[in-house]
């Protein structure tokens, strides 16, 4: 599941890093990690993001979180609210 879901993911974002919409190496990012089995495979919780950008996220999750709250208003809450 997780291969389709990546996939998917990719596709989703035409190839092209969310943040910085570079093309090159493209990973799939859990917004909210996957340890939580209810939104693994969620797309609205993937984003696609280059490997700096992906390094990015993970070094300044606050920062991370102001540039999605920006991007995507009420993306956040959702998947929180989804979580439980």
């Amino acid at each position: 599941m997780d291969r389709a879901a990546r996939l998917a993911c990719l596709m989703a974002a035409g190839g092209r890093c969310e943040r910085c919409e570079g093309y090159g190496a493209l990973e799939w990012h859990h917004i909210i990690g996957r340890a939580c089995r209810a939104l693994r495979w969620l797309p609205v919780n993937a984003l696609c993001l280059c490997l700096p950008c992906h390094r990015w996220v993970h070094a300044r999750p606050r920062l991370a979180q102001a540039w999605m709250e920006l991007r995507w208003p009420g993306r956040l809450a959702e998947l929180r609210r989804l979580r439980g």
